[in-house]
């Protein structure tokens, strides 16, 4: 007994010793990477990949804890999206904040799992094939200690086969949607004029009802109407409106009237005076009936990403026809599109 005993005690001490000992000698990072081939276009892939509102449409834990918490913060898309989760003991807690997008080709996001200081790095590389998309999704972490790198050894295993399972409903979701066609698009690119604009607060329609939308909009115009009337501020260009988020249903938007400003006329409640900035747009001309609008803004945001372009700020509808003398078909809406610089 005393034998075994002692060996017991030499054998522990030899695995604590090869254990810390050894610790050094392991990688102290870790990367994994998997692909997948989908037959879908790059821009397609990206705009599903960086809009973390449908992360877990393709997401490979969703599964594990379809009953776990998600709070997003900040856009839903691009630089500085956030998507917080807490959940059970299979999926943890932490964040998902996407920290670098270039259109159409790399999403950046950072993984901060809670009770760990380290970040994690979880990098998509979309690349553009003639039938598709060949894309790549690499995990990436330092390794702080020896308990981390030794369970370094084991994390291609684990996390590859995770990364696997998502890729493969990633191709599923993206090959279930049509392609994306901008064959009808005429799109311009200049610059557009700053200006000055009295704007409501926002509201929302539904764009397919036209009495609704009509309602919701012939009230906003009143108001602004009203307000110009009352502060002698002279109408200066079309009626407008600023949609923040075109893909987003029912329909978000602000009513704007350009204006001259007068001195001394101070906001109320509900309306307020706004300085537009001009700079670099796209410009769409939009003919037919306004229930199409928010395709045509939701198209033209797609072609943006498509070709690598940042919108600047809110999406402009500027109606150029009056609806009360204007057949529906022969309505033309002009949407300007700002850039980022």
């Amino acid at each position: 007994m005393t034998r075994v005993l002692k060996f017991l005690v030499i054998l522990l001490v030899l695995l604590v010793a090869v254990f810390f000992l050894g610790a050094p000698l392991l990688p102290d990072r870790v990367q994994v990477t998997r692909e997948v081939d989908i037959g879908r276009p790059a821009i397609q892939v990206f705009a599903v990949v960086n809009d973390l509102g449908h992360f877990n449409d393709w997401s490979p834990w969703y599964d594990l804890d379809p009953d776990a918490h998600y709070r997003l913060e900040g856009p839903e898309r691009g630089e500085g999206a956030t998507l917080h989760w807490a959940g059970n003991d299979a999926v943890g807690s932490g964040r998902l904040r996407i920290v670098e997008s270039q259109a159409p080709v790399r999403v950046r996001m950072e993984v901060g799992f809670d009770g760990f200081p380290v970040p994690a790095q979880s990098i998509l590389q979309i690349d553009a094939r003639d039938d598709g998309s060949r894309v790549s999704w690499s995990f990436e972490t330092r390794l702080e200690g020896a308990v981390a790198r030794w369970f370094g050894l084991l994390m291609p295993r684990w996390i590859g086969t995770d990364y696997d399972k998502g890729l493969a409903r990633l191709r599923v979701l993206l090959e279930s949607q049509p392609e994306p066609d901008f064959g009808d698009l005429r799109v311009e690119e200049g610059t557009v004029d700053g200006m000055d604009v009295i704007v409501t607060t926002t509201d929302e329609a539904a764009q397919d009802d036209p009495a609704a939308n009509a309602g919701v909009l012939g009230g906003m115009y009143g108001r602004l109407l009203a307000f110009a009337a009352a502060g002698g501020l002279e109408i200066a260009g079309h009626p407008l409106t600023f949609t923040d988020d075109p893909a987003v249903t029912p329909w978000r938007f602000r009513a704007a009237l350009p204006v001259r400003f007068a001195a001394g006329v101070a906001p109320e409640d509900g309306v307020e005076l706004v300085r537009v900035p001009g700079g670099r747009a796209l410009f769409l001309e939009h003919v037919g009936p306004h229930e199409g609008l928010a395709a045509a803004m939701a198209k033209l945001d797609a072609w943006a990403v498509a070709h690598g372009l940042r919108r600047g700020g809110p999406v402009r509808a500027v109606y150029i026809s009056d609806p009360a003398e204007t057949p529906a078909e022969e309505l033309v809406t002009r949407i300007i599109y700002p850039l980022a610089e």
